[in-house]
């Protein structure tokens, strides 16, 4: 059986996966909306990212949760 401190250690490192695939995400669409106009971006491995109105991002993590993020002068 997993201790309750091991299980939230657990649920700790998903979470830290899911912010550190979101900002793959959020940066692929920015280095593709340089070299060319788009978007969107997805990738197979960590899932989708799309812009929306020119100020927020929708990002869907694969196997995890959609989050949007306003867009600001400095990026993200």
């Amino acid at each position: 059986m997993v201790s309750e401190r091991a299980h939230q250690r657990i649920l700790t490192l998903k979470d830290e996966q899911q912010l550190t695939k979101s900002k793959i995400l959020a940066n692929e669409l920015l280095i593709q909306r340089k070299k060319e106009n788009v978007k969107n971006y997805s990738d197979k491995h960590f899932g989708t990212v799309e812009l929306n109105g020119g100020k927020n991002l929708t990002i869907k993590v694969t196997k995890g949760k959609t989050v949007e993020v306003e867009l600001n002068q400095n990026g993200y």
